[in-house]
């Protein structure tokens, strides 16, 4: 039996139309694919805050308590809890301090000693943790002698850290901190972030995805955060290739279609059209719609302008004007989606009335 060929699709993208009067109540965004729909799947009602332990003096008083309803993404089968409560009612005070698991602190040793081997970490180099606690595992880079950096918002357990020789700032790992960590100088040879994504809303801002890991290490130059770049990387340094998978949020799986079918099946479950199919964001615009895609070539200044059907989704495409064009199979596909990567204007054509998901204006 041969394996299929892998479908080519690229990526597309233009600017942010203003949003208008959303269309109606949904449930959502899913909080991976940003699918609009979400099924409630079990509803706990309202629960107090685990960890939360009452004092003596609040035992007389109401104990806080949020909705906690277990939800399903059809999109990308992420099960998820609905309300999201605000992160500094959940760990600015946290009671569970890591330390007292001697089992996580023995496999925090071995995986520091591991990765430390593995990346020959030394004294000139920073191994940063996100959720660091109270340095459990930390403070064994800094007694191989390796420079250590803790990031975590619950201030009773950062004075732990730093008392066990943990350098640790108090306060929530984003895109500010981060970028606070990037001017400084700041940055990481390893980051590790154990038990971490399963707390955080905005799993996608949390993490960075395959190319711009490569870019913020140094490895590739931001003009080749391409497929045959990518490709190209991997084959010169084999030896660094799963670490670089391992860091990459988006999993892609695969199962087997009956033979004869004219293209790889997209969300609508019929198969997809080389040069016809784009996969979009269902939050803006709705699946089965023709779409009129005004764009480029790959690396070309020849106009590209079509008619095509929004036929499918994908995890990586958030917002209103973003598309994945699907090229079809083969080396010669392959070669047109791991080029392109251009700006583009949509046309979305509906009925007379339909309502616009995500709100959209239109005429």
């Amino acid at each position: 039996m041969t394996a299929p060929l892998p479908r080519a699709i690229s990526h597309l993208d233009g600017p942010e139309p203003q949003p208008g009067r959303p269309a109606g109540p949904l449930i959502g965004p899913c909080r991976s694919c940003g699918s609009a729909t979400l099924y409630p799947v079990l509803d706990l009602g309202a629960m107090p805050l685990a960890n939360a332990v009452l004092t003596e003096a609040g035992l007389g008083r109401p104990e806080p308590r949020h909705p906690l309803e277990v939800l399903f993404c059809p999109g990308c089968a992420l099960v998820q809890i609905g309300t999201t409560v605000a992160p500094e009612d959940l760990f600015s005070h946290y009671a569970y301090f890591s330390s007292y698991a001697t089992t996580a602190v023995e496999c925090a040793e071995s995986l520091a000693v591991s990765v430390i081997q593995r990346r020959g970490l030394g004294p000139g180099s920073l191994a940063m943790e996100v959720a660091s606690n109270d340095g459990y595992l930390l403070r064994h880079y800094v007694a191989q002698g390796v420079p250590v950096l803790g990031i975590d918002p619950a201030a009773n357990v950062v004075v732990a850290a730093e008392a066990a020789g943990v350098r640790t700032i108090c306060g929530f790992f984003g895109p500010e901190l981060a970028e606070e960590l990037r001017a400084s100088g700041r940055m990481a040879d390893v980051l590790h972030a154990n038990n971490v994504l399963a707390h955080v809303p905005d799993v996608n801002g949390f993490a960075s995805a395959i190319g711009r890991v490569l870019v913020d290490r140094g490895d590739l130059a931001l003009e080749q955060a391409s497929m045959q770049g990518i490709k190209a990387w991997a084959r010169r340094h084999p030896e660094q290739l799963n670490d670089l998978l391992n860091s990459n949020p988006s999993y892609v799986f695969f199962r087997e279609l009956p033979a004869g079918l004219n293209g790889p099946l997209g969300a609508l479950g019929v198969p997809l059209t080389a040069g016809r199919s784009i996969a979009i964001d269902p939050r803006h615009v709705p699946l089965g719609a023709p779409v009129f895609v005004a764009t480029t070539w790959p690396n070309s200044p020849k106009p590209l302008n079509r008619l095509m059907l929004a036929q499918d989704t994908g995890g990586a495409i958030r917002g209103a004007v973003r598309a994945d064009f699907f090229w079809g199979y083969g080396d010669a596909a392959g070669r047109e989606a791991g080029r392109m990567k251009q700006a583009l204007r949509m046309w979305v054509l509906l009925p007379h009335g339909y309502p616009v998901p995500g709100g959209v204006a239109h005429q």
